[in-house]
């Protein structure tokens, strides 16, 4: 048995201009497909976006450190004039690495070839920032891995003070070049 429903014209007409007026929906394939490329867009974008956020970290702490000499600047402006031009290449404020920050300084070895006392930063992919004496700021990109603090730094103090002497290490001597103390003789 069949049920027939009658209609009338006018609402023959009615559902079919319904029909034509709503879209067909998505299939569940196609809904599929259009989440893994999304899905897909997201992974290319997430590395992309990481490093952008990188470098606004970079671009923060550059003026950051501008700011500080400035200041620095100012305050030696008032105190009658104790600060002679600065030389461009000598830093005055660098980031240290947030793990050995001991005592307020920084520490370059003069004495070694390549050696270290204080680890730098290096939350700037890879990298640390400086504020030199002249008021320019500077992101230096380290090349030597060695820059990185040895993981063991707090259970095995041996291993640690090992890596502080850390033979052609080019990222050592480009600080060494840019400190302010280069005697290499104790005092006395």
């Amino acid at each position: 048995m069949t049920v027939t429903m009658k209609t009338t014209k006018p609402m023959r007409s009615f559902i079919i201009a319904l029909e034509r007026a709503i879209p067909p929906g998505f299939t569940l394939i196609e809904l599929l497909v259009d989440i893994a490329i999304i899905g897909i867009l997201i992974a290319l974008l997430l590395p992309v976006l990481s490093r952008v956020k990188g470098k606004a970290q970079g671009i923060e702490c550059m003026s950051n450190g501008q700011q500080m000499i400035r200041a620095l600047h100012m305050y030696a402006g008032t105190v009658a004039d104790m600060v002679a031009p600065a030389p461009s290449g000598l830093w005055v404020f660098l980031d240290e690495d947030e793990h050995l920050i001991n005592d307020g300084a920084f520490a370059v070895s003069m004495k070694e070839p390549t050696g270290i006392i204080d680890w730098p930063g290096t939350h700037h992919n890879f990298a640390a920032g400086f504020a030199f004496a002249d008021g320019h700021p500077e992101i230096h990109k380290w090349v030597d891995a060695r820059m990185r603090i040895p993981g063991n730094y707090r259970t095995n103090p041996a291993d640690y003070m090992r890596h502080k002497f850390q033979p052609g290490n080019l990222d050592i001597m480009w600080l060494q070049q840019r400190t302010s103390a280069s005697v290499l003789t104790d005092p006395p």
